[in-house]
Protein backbone atom coordinates (compact mmCIF):
# COMPACT_ATOMS: atom_id res chain seq x y z
CA UNK A 1 0.00 0.00 0.00
CA UNK A 2 1.49 3.70 -1.01
CA UNK A 3 2.29 5.34 2.26
CA UNK A 4 -0.17 8.20 3.13
CA UNK A 5 -3.23 6.23 1.01
CA UNK A 6 -5.64 4.14 1.97
CA UNK A 7 -7.08 1.65 -0.71
CA UNK A 8 -10.39 2.43 -2.10
CA UNK A 9 -13.13 -0.71 -2.32
CA UNK A 10 -16.27 0.55 -4.04
CA UNK A 11 -18.29 -1.69 -6.04
CA UNK A 12 -18.77 0.95 -8.96
CA UNK A 13 -14.76 0.47 -9.37
CA UNK A 14 -13.51 -2.29 -11.68
CA UNK A 15 -11.86 -4.54 -9.30
CA UNK A 16 -8.64 -5.59 -11.86
CA UNK A 17 -7.85 -1.86 -11.35
CA UNK A 18 -6.27 -0.85 -7.42
CA UNK A 19 -7.47 2.46 -6.15
CA UNK A 20 -5.36 4.36 -3.21
CA UNK A 21 -7.15 7.82 -1.77
CA UNK A 22 -4.91 10.06 0.11
CA UNK A 23 -5.22 10.82 3.41
CA UNK A 24 -6.50 14.32 2.65
CA UNK A 25 -9.23 12.91 0.76
CA UNK A 26 -8.13 15.36 -3.20
CA UNK A 27 -5.64 12.79 -4.84
CA UNK A 28 -6.24 9.30 -6.26
CA UNK A 29 -3.72 6.92 -7.20
CA UNK A 30 -4.94 4.24 -9.96
CA UNK A 31 -2.32 1.09 -10.38
CA UNK A 32 -2.41 -1.15 -13.00
CA UNK A 33 -1.44 -4.40 -13.19
CA UNK A 34 -0.92 -6.27 -16.85
CA UNK A 35 -4.33 -7.47 -17.46
CA UNK A 36 -4.82 -3.72 -17.42
CA UNK A 37 -2.31 -2.40 -19.58
CA UNK A 38 -2.62 -5.38 -22.49
CA UNK A 39 -6.37 -5.41 -22.90
CA UNK A 40 -8.82 -3.80 -25.27
CA UNK A 41 -8.79 -0.24 -24.06
CA UNK A 42 -13.08 -0.33 -24.53
CA UNK A 43 -12.97 -2.61 -21.47
CA UNK A 44 -13.58 -0.86 -17.80
CA UNK A 45 -10.23 -2.95 -16.70
CA UNK A 46 -8.27 -0.92 -19.15
CA UNK A 47 -9.79 2.63 -19.74
CA UNK A 48 -7.74 4.58 -17.24
CA UNK A 49 -8.86 7.76 -18.98
CA UNK A 50 -12.67 7.41 -18.25
CA UNK A 51 -12.66 6.24 -14.82
CA UNK A 52 -9.75 9.14 -14.15
CA UNK A 53 -12.68 11.43 -15.97
CA UNK A 54 -15.18 10.28 -13.42
CA UNK A 55 -13.08 10.36 -10.36
CA UNK A 56 -11.98 14.00 -11.31
CA UNK A 57 -15.85 14.88 -11.52
CA UNK A 58 -16.23 13.85 -7.58
CA UNK A 59 -13.81 16.46 -6.49
CA UNK A 60 -10.41 14.66 -6.51
CA UNK A 61 -7.66 17.13 -7.60
CA UNK A 62 -4.74 14.94 -8.92
CA UNK A 63 -4.92 11.69 -10.24
CA UNK A 64 -1.85 9.25 -10.63
CA UNK A 65 -1.16 6.49 -12.46
CA UNK A 66 1.22 4.09 -11.93
CA UNK A 67 1.61 0.31 -13.43
CA UNK A 68 3.84 -2.83 -12.47
CA UNK A 69 4.29 -3.65 -16.26
CA UNK A 70 7.74 -3.92 -17.85
CA UNK A 71 6.30 -4.29 -21.55
CA UNK A 72 9.12 -6.71 -22.46
CA UNK A 73 7.45 -9.24 -23.27
CA UNK A 74 8.08 -10.06 -27.38
CA UNK A 75 6.77 -13.02 -27.87
CA UNK A 76 3.39 -11.96 -28.78
CA UNK A 77 1.27 -8.86 -29.12
CA UNK A 78 1.45 -7.64 -25.43
CA UNK A 79 4.52 -5.26 -25.91
CA UNK A 80 2.60 -3.61 -28.65
CA UNK A 81 -0.59 -3.70 -26.93
CA UNK A 82 1.18 -1.86 -23.73
CA UNK A 83 3.20 0.41 -26.68
CA UNK A 84 -0.74 1.74 -27.19
CA UNK A 85 -0.84 1.93 -23.35
CA UNK A 86 2.30 4.50 -23.36
CA UNK A 87 0.59 6.52 -25.63
CA UNK A 88 -2.73 6.99 -24.69
CA UNK A 89 -0.31 8.15 -21.07
CA UNK A 90 1.07 9.88 -22.94
CA UNK A 91 -1.82 11.86 -24.57
CA UNK A 92 -4.03 12.13 -21.51
CA UNK A 93 -1.13 13.69 -19.36
CA UNK A 94 -0.98 16.23 -22.19
CA UNK A 95 -4.13 16.77 -22.59
CA UNK A 96 -5.36 17.54 -18.19
CA UNK A 97 -2.86 19.39 -16.21
CA UNK A 98 -4.35 17.39 -12.97
CA UNK A 99 -3.32 14.13 -14.51
CA UNK A 100 0.02 12.76 -13.83
CA UNK A 101 1.80 9.71 -13.15
CA UNK A 102 4.53 7.56 -10.73
CA UNK A 103 8.48 8.51 -11.63
CA UNK A 104 8.81 5.14 -13.15
CA UNK A 105 5.56 4.94 -15.89
CA UNK A 106 6.78 8.81 -16.26
CA UNK A 107 10.37 7.34 -17.30
CA UNK A 108 9.22 4.28 -19.61
CA UNK A 109 6.46 6.98 -21.23
CA UNK A 110 9.27 9.45 -22.07
CA UNK A 111 11.36 6.61 -23.11
CA UNK A 112 9.04 5.40 -26.32
CA UNK A 113 8.08 8.97 -27.11
CA UNK A 114 12.31 8.94 -27.97
CA UNK A 115 12.56 5.50 -29.84
CA UNK A 116 9.03 5.20 -31.31
CA UNK A 117 7.04 8.35 -31.44
CA UNK A 118 9.66 11.29 -32.22
CA UNK A 119 10.89 9.80 -35.24
CA UNK A 120 10.50 11.20 -39.25
CA UNK A 121 10.49 7.01 -40.29
CA UNK A 122 6.63 6.82 -39.53
CA UNK A 123 3.87 6.24 -41.46
CA UNK A 124 0.07 5.56 -40.51
CA UNK A 125 -2.00 2.82 -41.84
CA UNK A 126 -4.38 3.04 -44.98
CA UNK A 127 -7.52 1.53 -46.51
CA UNK A 128 -6.59 -1.61 -48.25
CA UNK A 129 -9.49 -3.67 -48.72
CA UNK A 130 -13.61 -3.22 -48.69
CA UNK A 131 -16.00 -3.08 -46.19
CA UNK A 132 -19.24 -3.95 -48.13
CA UNK A 133 -19.72 -7.47 -46.69
CA UNK A 134 -22.23 -7.73 -45.05
CA UNK A 135 -22.46 -8.97 -41.25
CA UNK A 136 -24.96 -10.81 -38.56
CA UNK A 137 -24.02 -7.67 -36.20
CA UNK A 138 -26.14 -5.36 -35.72
CA UNK A 139 -23.44 -2.41 -35.16
CA UNK A 140 -21.45 -3.34 -39.01
CA UNK A 141 -24.92 -3.37 -40.53
CA UNK A 142 -25.87 0.08 -39.00
CA UNK A 143 -23.01 2.14 -39.30
CA UNK A 144 -23.08 1.09 -42.88
CA UNK A 145 -26.65 2.65 -43.21
CA UNK A 146 -25.66 5.78 -41.64
CA UNK A 147 -22.47 5.74 -44.06
CA UNK A 148 -25.16 6.14 -47.11
CA UNK A 149 -25.68 9.00 -49.60
CA UNK A 150 -29.44 8.70 -48.62
CA UNK A 151 -28.62 9.13 -45.01
CA UNK A 152 -26.56 11.94 -44.86
CA UNK A 153 -28.90 14.70 -44.27
CA UNK A 154 -30.11 12.12 -41.24
CA UNK A 155 -26.35 11.92 -39.67
CA UNK A 156 -25.67 15.57 -40.02
CA UNK A 157 -28.93 17.05 -38.24
CA UNK A 158 -28.21 14.50 -35.61
CA UNK A 159 -24.59 15.43 -35.03
CA UNK A 160 -25.33 19.21 -35.71
CA UNK A 161 -22.50 19.37 -38.78
CA UNK A 162 -22.59 19.79 -42.44
CA UNK A 163 -20.74 16.90 -43.80
CA UNK A 164 -20.64 15.94 -47.51
CA UNK A 165 -19.75 11.94 -47.77
CA UNK A 166 -19.37 10.01 -44.45
CA UNK A 167 -17.13 6.45 -44.88
CA UNK A 168 -16.34 4.26 -42.22
CA UNK A 169 -14.01 2.17 -40.73
CA UNK A 170 -10.76 4.30 -40.72
CA UNK A 171 -7.58 2.36 -39.52
CA UNK A 172 -5.63 3.63 -36.74
CA UNK A 173 -2.23 2.01 -36.99
CA UNK A 174 1.57 3.47 -36.36
CA UNK A 175 4.48 1.90 -38.18
CA UNK A 176 8.14 2.61 -38.63
CA UNK A 177 10.40 2.77 -41.75
CA UNK A 178 8.03 4.22 -43.76
CA UNK A 179 6.50 0.84 -44.71
CA UNK A 180 3.18 -1.08 -43.08
CA UNK A 181 4.59 -4.59 -42.50
CA UNK A 182 4.34 -6.62 -39.23
CA UNK A 183 7.78 -6.30 -38.57
CA UNK A 184 7.18 -2.69 -38.19
CA UNK A 185 3.87 -2.06 -36.61
CA UNK A 186 4.23 0.27 -33.11
CA UNK A 187 0.91 -0.55 -32.19
CA UNK A 188 -0.90 -3.61 -32.41
CA UNK A 189 -3.45 -4.64 -35.55
CA UNK A 190 -6.53 -5.63 -33.58
CA UNK A 191 -9.02 -3.95 -35.48
CA UNK A 192 -8.69 -0.19 -33.96
CA UNK A 193 -10.90 1.43 -36.67
CA UNK A 194 -12.77 4.78 -36.82
CA UNK A 195 -16.50 4.08 -37.03
CA UNK A 196 -17.32 6.61 -39.24
CA UNK A 197 -15.94 9.87 -40.77
CA UNK A 198 -16.53 13.07 -42.74
CA UNK A 199 -14.36 15.82 -43.76
CA UNK A 200 -16.13 19.33 -42.82
CA UNK A 201 -13.79 22.34 -44.72
CA UNK A 202 -10.95 21.91 -42.50
CA UNK A 203 -12.88 19.67 -39.98
CA UNK A 204 -12.32 15.90 -39.74
CA UNK A 205 -15.38 14.57 -38.05
CA UNK A 206 -14.57 11.57 -36.61
CA UNK A 207 -18.06 8.90 -35.14
CA UNK A 208 -17.56 6.02 -32.44
CA UNK A 209 -20.37 4.08 -32.81
CA UNK A 210 -22.35 1.85 -29.66
CA UNK A 211 -25.62 0.47 -30.15
CA UNK A 212 -27.80 -1.96 -27.89
CA UNK A 213 -25.80 -3.11 -24.65
CA UNK A 214 -22.86 -1.92 -25.39
CA UNK A 215 -22.34 0.61 -23.55
CA UNK A 216 -19.09 0.43 -21.35
CA UNK A 217 -17.75 3.54 -20.51
CA UNK A 218 -14.22 2.40 -22.25
CA UNK A 219 -15.53 4.18 -24.74
CA UNK A 220 -14.51 7.37 -23.87
CA UNK A 221 -10.84 6.00 -23.60
CA UNK A 222 -11.15 4.67 -26.92
CA UNK A 223 -12.41 7.76 -28.86
CA UNK A 224 -9.64 9.71 -26.46
CA UNK A 225 -7.02 7.46 -28.13
CA UNK A 226 -8.49 8.09 -31.91
CA UNK A 227 -9.29 11.97 -31.26
CA UNK A 228 -5.44 12.49 -30.16
CA UNK A 229 -3.83 10.05 -32.65
CA UNK A 230 -5.67 11.75 -35.48
CA UNK A 231 -4.71 15.38 -34.70
CA UNK A 232 -0.94 14.26 -33.95
CA UNK A 233 -0.72 12.02 -37.03
CA UNK A 234 -2.81 14.04 -39.39
CA UNK A 235 -3.13 17.49 -38.15
CA UNK A 236 0.02 18.33 -36.72
CA UNK A 237 2.40 16.07 -38.34
CA UNK A 238 0.85 15.16 -41.73
CA UNK A 239 1.64 11.62 -42.22
CA UNK A 240 -0.99 11.10 -44.11
CA UNK A 241 0.68 12.95 -47.10
CA UNK A 242 3.77 10.34 -47.40
CA UNK A 243 1.44 7.83 -49.32
CA UNK A 244 2.77 4.75 -47.60
CA UNK A 245 3.01 1.68 -49.94
CA UNK A 246 -0.13 -0.25 -48.66
CA UNK A 247 -2.10 2.88 -50.25
CA UNK A 248 -0.95 1.89 -53.68
CA UNK A 249 -2.99 -1.53 -53.36
CA UNK A 250 -6.11 0.82 -52.26
CA UNK A 251 -5.50 3.10 -55.91
CA UNK A 252 -5.19 -0.24 -57.93
CA UNK A 253 -8.44 -1.98 -56.60
CA UNK A 254 -10.37 1.45 -56.54
CA UNK A 255 -12.38 1.49 -53.50
CA UNK A 256 -14.66 3.54 -52.27
CA UNK A 257 -13.38 4.28 -49.18
CA UNK A 258 -12.74 8.17 -49.02
CA UNK A 259 -8.62 8.16 -48.05
CA UNK A 260 -7.57 9.87 -51.52
CA UNK A 261 -10.15 12.89 -50.07
CA UNK A 262 -8.51 12.60 -46.63
CA UNK A 263 -4.68 13.11 -48.56
CA UNK A 264 -6.39 16.57 -50.09
CA UNK A 265 -7.30 17.80 -47.21
CA UNK A 266 -5.54 20.47 -45.32
CA UNK A 267 -7.18 19.21 -41.82
CA UNK A 268 -6.86 21.70 -38.91
CA UNK A 269 -9.14 20.15 -36.25
CA UNK A 270 -10.88 16.99 -34.91
CA UNK A 271 -14.38 16.72 -34.05
CA UNK A 272 -14.74 13.65 -31.96
CA UNK A 273 -18.48 12.46 -31.43
CA UNK A 274 -19.92 9.54 -29.49
CA UNK A 275 -23.25 8.18 -31.57
CA UNK A 276 -24.99 6.33 -28.81
CA UNK A 277 -27.81 4.16 -28.47
CA UNK A 278 -27.87 3.43 -24.39
CA UNK A 279 -25.09 4.86 -22.23
CA UNK A 280 -23.04 3.89 -19.23
CA UNK A 281 -24.46 4.97 -15.88
CA UNK A 282 -21.12 6.93 -15.39
CA UNK A 283 -20.88 8.46 -19.23
CA UNK A 284 -22.58 11.63 -18.55
CA UNK A 285 -20.17 12.90 -15.66
CA UNK A 286 -17.01 12.00 -17.39
CA UNK A 287 -17.86 13.03 -20.73
CA UNK A 288 -18.46 17.03 -19.21
CA UNK A 289 -14.30 16.53 -17.64
CA UNK A 290 -13.74 15.15 -21.12
CA UNK A 291 -15.07 18.15 -22.84
CA UNK A 292 -12.27 19.85 -20.38
CA UNK A 293 -9.40 18.75 -22.70
CA UNK A 294 -6.69 21.23 -23.25
CA UNK A 295 -5.54 19.65 -26.47
CA UNK A 296 -5.87 22.37 -28.99
CA UNK A 297 -8.27 21.42 -32.02
CA UNK A 298 -9.92 18.54 -30.17
CA UNK A 299 -13.49 18.93 -29.35
CA UNK A 300 -15.83 16.13 -28.27
CA UNK A 301 -19.82 15.90 -28.50
CA UNK A 302 -22.51 13.84 -27.81
CA UNK A 303 -25.72 12.89 -29.53
CA UNK A 304 -28.31 10.01 -29.19
CA UNK A 305 -28.62 7.27 -31.91
CA UNK A 306 -32.72 6.83 -32.42
CA UNK A 307 -34.32 3.23 -33.35
CA UNK A 308 -33.39 3.42 -36.88
CA UNK A 309 -36.50 2.62 -39.13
Amino acid sequence: MQSGFRKLSRVDLPRVMSFYESESGDTIIIEMNRTCTTDNMQKNNAAFEAWSLRLKSEGYNKLILTDNDTGEDNKSNAHLHYNRFLYRVMRFTEAFSWFTTSQELCEKVDAFRREKILRDDLCVGTPTDSTSTQSELLEPNIERTLIRTDRRDFVNALLKVNVDRYYNQLPISLFMNNDATDKTKIFPSDGSRIDIWGLEDSTINIVELKVGSNKDIGVISQLFFYASFMQEMYCHRHLERKDPPNLRGYYSYKLERGYIKLIDANIESIKAHFLLENKHRYFDTAFAELQKCRLDGIRFEYAHLPRLD
